[in-house]
């Protein structure tokens, strides 16, 4: 496990930025009168998005820097071309985390293990004290993302209000996102996902459970929820794989654990771009993307 917080933000954004060049993203019908490509505004989205502060003063601050340069970006773009394009580039930040994920995967030939689990990033700018005064719980976005163990890797990410949860992010969308990849033979996850249909849907599809019993009452004694329970301790005693996606996690948070965007949807990318900058980190420092 390689620990990527202490890559600098401005490497990360020529790293994305190269990557999405040698993707051949294709580009849309019209590309504006400054004609940015695809790569050029998710560089820089992801550039303003990491310093984590607000567009005006993120975007001047890029001007300064080395990026512009590097990525072939002939003006600064404006405040209101950044909110456009939060609304725009998701399906290409979604297949950036896709791309670099199997770049990580280069060289092996067999199927990997895949770790799901969720972390929680506030929502916002209050602090712990005034939440505190007022009483008032702190709202957050709801992270659950698959990772890869065996190459420390995100695979997808799903961010939602707080009003939903994990089981219900991996039965409308990662579930088939799982069992379409091809490229699992099993699934790691916690108590939380300790349901017999679970286990059911994936064993279907050829895909191995390893899910920790709840106790108590509702502690199987036989059936597919107590067998998955049986290789999870298996599987534990040999190596703790889902240390690394807790690692991750603290690895996305280290550039910023509170997301200021005020719709779910712009908050939704933030996380996106979160985890497309962890992947590619990942590749920069395995030398699988040159910098």
């Amino acid at each position: 496990m390689t620990q990527v917080w202490y890559i600098d933000i401005i490497t990360i954004t020529i790293a994305v930025f190269k990557l999405a060049k040698k993707s051949g993203l294709r580009e849309p019908p019209r590309r504006g009168p400054k004609g940015y490509t695809v790569a050029e505004r998710i560089a820089v989205l992801t550039y303003v998005i990491l310093r984590h502060t607000s567009y005006s003063r993120a975007l001047k601050e890029l001007g300064k820097t080395i990026v512009p340069g590097k990525i072939g970006l002939k003006s600064i773009p404006s405040q209101a071309s950044i909110s456009r394009w939060k609304n725009g580039l998701e399906i290409y930040v979604r297949l950036l985390i896709r791309l670099s994920f199997l770049r990580l995967c280069r060289g092996r030939m067999h199927k990997l293990l895949a770790v799901i689990d969720g972390t929680g990033f506030k929502l916002g700018r209050a602090s712990i004290h005034y939440l505190k005064r007022t009483s008032k719980k702190a709202p957050y976005m709801l992270v659950t993302a698959i990772h890869a163990p065996e190459v420390d890797g995100i695979f997808d990410v799903v961010a939602a209000p707080n009003c939903n949860n994990e089981i219900r992010a991996f039965a409308t969308y990662l579930f088939s996102v799982l069992i379409s990849a091809g490229i699992f033979w099993g699934l790691v996850g916690d108590k939380k996902y300790d349901a017999s249909w679970i286990t059911i849907w994936c064993e279907a599809y050829g895909i191995t459970t390893f899910i920790p019993a709840r106790e108590g009452r509702l502690e199987p004694s036989d059936g597919p929820r107590f067998e998955a329970d049986l290789r999870y301790r298996w599987l534990m005693a040999h190596k703790h794989f889902r240390a690394l996606i807790e690692s991750a996690f603290a690895s996305m948070k280290s550039f910023f654990d509170s997301i200021e965007s005020r719709g779910d949807r712009t908050a939704e990318i933030d996380i996106l771009v979160l985890a497309m900058t962890y992947n590619v980190a990942r590749c920069v420092v395995r030398g699988l993307l040159k910098v």
